[in-house]
């Protein structure tokens, strides 16, 4: 969570971890506030993030996004790669990266 902190209301969105020990899983949210109405904004997750640990020290990564989220996508995989000290194995692959 620390390298999504430079990232903190860039594009005026705010970043939250949810963590869930239990299960071995966490997410991270990209929230933004949109208009709810003539006076007012609502939380409105654009992107998510879910970790869940599989066995041999491997983590699956599932990417969720809504309206606006998939142009976050870029950056927080390459926080997610920094994190990681590789380069991940992305199942299919994303279509920012393809030849």
């Amino acid at each position: 969570m620390s390298h999504f902190e430079r990232l903190q209301g860039e594009h005026s969105v705010r970043y939250q971890l949810l963590s869930a020990p239990a299960t071995k899983s966490a997410s991270i949210l990209g929230i933004v506030r949109l208009p709810g109405g003539l006076f007012y904004t609502v939380p409105t997750p654009v992107l998510e993030l879910s970790f869940k640990a599989g066995d041999e020290g491997t983590v699956t990564i599932e990417t969720r996004t809504a309206f606006g989220g998939s142009n976050l996508e870029p950056q927080v995989w390459t926080l997610v790669e920094r994190c990681a000290g590789k380069a991940p194995t992305l199942v299919p692959p994303l279509s920012w990266n393809r030849p």
